[in-house]
């Protein structure tokens, strides 16, 4: 008798163990952050379970299509820099995970056209260099940097307004 418990125990365990284990595997996740399409992990200057799933799950939400992901920590949360269809792009997020602000980094040529308008009338005769469009939740801001053979010029522009930051010589001799 206790001979036929005992195949009894075993025949279950090896028909049915398989298929116990392989329907418990569909219900399991990675306790590490998804790779991405390529098949390249996450980068992070800081453990990544250090960073506030809130901060993390925004992220991905907004930003599906990234290259190149790094995390740190900053100041009073996370930041991540990526790029995105070749834009420098930095987000900030607070120690909670709430959005604080997003930079995006790219040349003049790629400013639109209303805004390169907008330049252009008040600041004849300059170059648009480098253009930073900030973001918080609810407003975007630039600043837009400017030159000449003689001066180079930050703007800050917002709600349609040029504010002059700074100005400062132009002593690049070799200045086109």
């Amino acid at each position: 008798m206790i001979a036929c418990h005992f195949f009894r125990r075993l025949a279950i365990g090896v028909i049915f163990l398989p298929y116990l284990s392989i329907a418990q595997s569909n219900y399991v996740w990675s306790a590490g952050y998804p790779m991405d399409g390529a098949g390249k992990g996450v980068v992070a200057t800081i453990p990544l379970n250090e960073v506030n799933i809130h901060a993390y799950r925004h992220f991905y939400k907004h930003w599906p299509s990234v290259e190149g992901e790094i995390w740190s920590r900053v100041a009073d949360g996370f930041a991540v820099t990526f790029m995105e269809r070749s834009v420098r792009n930095r987000v900030f997020f607070n120690t909670r995970g709430r959005l604080l602000c997003a930079l995006k980094y790219y040349p003049g040529e790629d400013i639109s056209p209303e805004l390169a308008d907008m330049v252009y009338k008040k600041y004849p005769g300059y170059t648009i260099k480098v253009v930073t469009e900030m973001t918080d939740r609810n407003k975007t801001f630039y600043l837009v940097n400017i030159r000449n053979r003689a001066y180079i010029k930050n703007l800050f522009i917002n709600d349609g307004k040029i504010e002059l930051r700074d100005e400062m010589i132009n002593g690049d001799p070799t200045w086109h």
